[in-house]
Order: C-alpha cells, then sequence, then structure tokens
C-alpha cells in the first residue's frame, strides 16, 4: 500500500519566471507535458512552462513564452486549456480571447481564432483537445463543440483543405 506520505513534494504559491519576475495565479485549469518533457501550464495568471526535472532546485524558474523581440506572448492572459499536437504546437485556449494556436517552442502566435474570423460563438474556450487520428482540434464552448481541421494536414494521403464545422451536442 502505497502513500503520499514518503513522497518528496514541494508547495508553490507562485513561481519567478526567467526574467526574475514574480507570476502568481488564482487557479490552475490545466497542464499538459509536450514532446520535450515540458509540462505547459494554463493559469488565470497566463501560460507558462516548468521542466518538473528541476522543480526542487534551489533556483528553480517557469518559463513565459516569449517570441523573437523578447516580449511575453499571452502575458496575463487568462488560459483556460491547452492541447499538444504530434507537431509539438499548442493549441490554448483563453477566458476570453478564442483559442491561440503557437509554434512548437512558443515563441510565435501562427493563429489566433475568436468570433469575428472564424464560426467560434463567443470567446470563451472551455475545453480543447487534438485528435492525431483525424488530426483535428476539437474546440468546447458553453452549448457548442467545435471540429477544426488546419490546412496542410495530411490523411490518408490527401490534402485537406481549412474547414471548421459545427458538431451538434
Amino acid at each position: 500500500d502505497e502513500s503520499f506520505q514518503n513522497i518528496e513534494s514541494r508547495n508553490f504559491s507562485y513561481f519567478h519566471d526567467q526574467d526574475g519576475k514574480k507570476i502568481t495565479w488564482s487557479l490552475i485549469l490545466d497542464m499538459e507535458e509536450d514532446k520535450d518533457g515540458i509540462v505547459w501550464i494554463a493559469s488565470t495568471g497566463g501560460l507558462f512552462a516548468l521542466n518538473a526535472k528541476n522543480a526542487f532546485d534551489a533556483d528553480f524558474r517557469v518559463h513565459k513564452p516569449k517570441d523573437n523581440a523578447n516580449n511575453n506572448i499571452l502575458d496575463n492572459i487568462y488560459v483556460t486549456r491547452i492541447s499538444i499536437d504530434e507537431y509539438n504546437r499548442k493549441w490554448v485556449g483563453t477566458l476570453d480571447g478564442g483559442v491561440y494556436l503557437l509554434n512548437e517552442d512558443c515563441s510565435k502566435v501562427l493563429k489566433h481564432f475568436n468570433s469575428t474570423n472564424s464560426c467560434f460563438p463567443n470567446e470563451k474556450v472551455l475545453s480543447i483537445c487534438w485528435n492525431p487520428k483525424t488530426k483535428s482540434v476539437f474546440v468546447g464552448f458553453n452549448g457548442a463543440l467545435l471540429e477544426y481541421m488546419p490546412e496542410n494536414e495530411r490523411r490518408k494521403g490527401q490534402h485537406l483543405k481549412e474547414r471548421t464545422r459545427k458538431l451538434r451536442i
């Protein structure tokens, strides 16, 4: 009978990022590990990543995504969900900003979907999930579920066009 009493643990009420800035949040809403073993965290304080192997180091820091000009990406945006596809891209759902598709190292926003540029019913993303079999992402809203198939994805050797469809629930 295993017990959590003998497991080494560390309790965090905040983190410091790679620049030494304090990161706080009221809720951590989602976590997912990418292909490189980095854990990406969706929180009320934004998106950040950590290497769990370093969590017990005295100088432990988390990583906030930055672009090539050293600007924070999704800084202080309420991030509700994250899903990572087989290309290691991050699909990030937000409370009031729709969905952001970030490249592998999160240094660039590849696409931003919201109710003005897509068939999203609103910007409040409640769930998000990448489906590797169909090469599509499912996005859940209050009363709606959408499936988005990105352009340039291949299935059974055929080129697929970019499309979104509403699913009845």
